[in-house]
């Protein structure tokens, strides 16, 4: 039997998947935001008492609160960029992925039109403004570090009033950036895995018009409470984003593991269609642990 080319795109999609999707682990990611900011309050408030010759003063205190919370905004800048990286990978794979299954399904006489409209929604947009938006925050937060480690470090009287000021603008900077980071993420997994099962859906209807049975993708992520979600936000003071952060991350993490299910049973499918034993793995397709690790950041 000649080979299906776009039964061999799909199955390299399938393979190489943790090549684009990246499962974040939650414990991983509040020590992540948090250890930084608290060594950072630690190390400060013995810095600034050292200075004046003082233990455990005031000013240390607030000086170590004030450089936590530039601190804690740099690390969310670079989660939040890391985020919207994720989500355009994850996009990315889709497109390849959506296009074989368009084309295998050609290939065997299927009509694709309503598939080809539902891929269109699916598809991935260019370079996100919020990934461009999320660089210039982070800047903004590493160089606002900078300016209160040489401030701080030169200190040898008490704050004055102007700490409250510093303070506020760090508070503003990092609510800001939890905003865009859950309203980038918190709604996309449920969304995109929506359109996802409208377009498995078409796919098994259309197969199975040529007597050709294929499953359908089952929904996992639950329906995002944005009103809910809205009124802690704001009784909470904003704090409550660290919550929607974290479910944003849980909720892609669903999503991608129930497409990792659905298009395994898919692949046996097909291989038992064309009839296939399986797949080879390719040399040279997995990518090392640091290539991983780069492509991950960036």
């Amino acid at each position: 039997m000649e080979r299906n080319e776009y039964a061999d795109s799909f199955a390299d999609c399938v393979v190489r998947r943790t090549e684009y999707d990246t499962v974040m682990k939650p414990g991983i990611i509040i020590l992540t935001m948090a250890l930084p900011a608290l060594l950072a309050l630690a190390v400060v408030t013995v810095a600034i008492d050292a200075n004046l010759g003082v233990n455990f003063t005031e000013e240390g205190v607030r000086a170590g609160i004030l450089v936590a919370l530039v601190t804690e905004c740099s690390i969310i800048g670079f989660m939040l960029y890391m985020l919207s990286g994720r989500t355009a990978r994850h996009q990315s794979r889709d497109d390849d992925w959506a296009a074989a299954l368009i084309g295998y399904a050609r290939s065997k006489g299927a009509d694709v039109s309503d598939m080809e409209a539902l891929a269109k929604k699916m598809h991935r947009r260019g370079r996100s403004p919020l990934r461009v938006l999320s660089l210039v925050l982070w800047g903004i937060s590493v160089i606002f570090l900078l300016f209160l480690g040489v401030y701080l470090g030169l200190l040898s009287e008490p704050l004055d009033q102007r700490i409250y000021l510093l303070g506020t603008i760090s508070y503003i900077l990092l609510i800001l950036q939890f905003l865009l980071s859950t309203g980038a993420t918190y709604g996309f997994p449920y969304k995109h895995e929506k359109r996802q099962i409208a377009f498995t859906e078409e796919f098994s209807r259309r197969m199975g018009d040529i007597g050709l049975e294929f499953p359908s993708m089952k929904p996992l992520v639950g329906r995002p409470h944005r009103i809910l979600m809205g009124l802690l936000f704001i009784i909470t003071l904003g704090l409550f984003s660290l919550v929607l952060f974290l479910l944003a991350c849980r909720n892609m993490n669903l999503h991608i593991h129930n497409q990792w299910g659905y298009e395994q049973k898919v692949l046996e499918r097909i291989i038992e269609i064309e009839g296939g034993s399986g797949v080879r793995p390719v040399e040279g397709a997995r990518m090392g642990a640091a290539a991983s690790i780069i492509r991950s950041i960036f």
